[in-house]
């Protein structure tokens, strides 16, 4: 399994790739559907669940999910989610600390902030 995430002006995009057996052309469109399975042959499977909470959790904080694949060759899955600038006030959680109280210096990935539900 490798994991990557990549920047882009207004989202930032993580794909997670496996090598597995890979998912049919006809199965793809359906793979974030509640309690679809793949392979329902395969012992000790899921629920059906997974793909469809994260589409659900991706959705309500704006992004997208998608996967591609090709049998016998794995597959790579994409959520991608909006990010906007530092200085957009989207509150602090309970978690982090104040503003003034951070003593981390600034990076890339500090400068921006996702997009989520405002905490009051």
């Amino acid at each position: 399994m490798r994991i990557s995430a990549e920047l882009g002006e207004d989202e930032v995009i993580v794909s997670v790739r496996d090598t597995g057996a890979g998912i049919s052309p006809d199965a793809l469109p359906r793979i974030f559907e509640r309690f679809y399975k793949v392979d329902r042959a395969r012992a000790g499977g899921g629920t059906g669940l997974g793909l469809a909470i994260a589409k659900h959790t991706v959705q309500s904080h704006g992004g997208r999910i998608w996967a591609e694949s090709s049998v016998g060759e794995g597959s790579v899955f994409h959520f991608s989610l909006p990010i906007a600038p530092a200085d957009e006030d989207v509150g602090t959680t309970a978690s982090s600390p104040p503003r003034s109280s951070r003593t981390k210096a600034r990076t890339p990935w500090s400068t921006w902030r996702w997009h989520g539900r405002r905490h009051t």
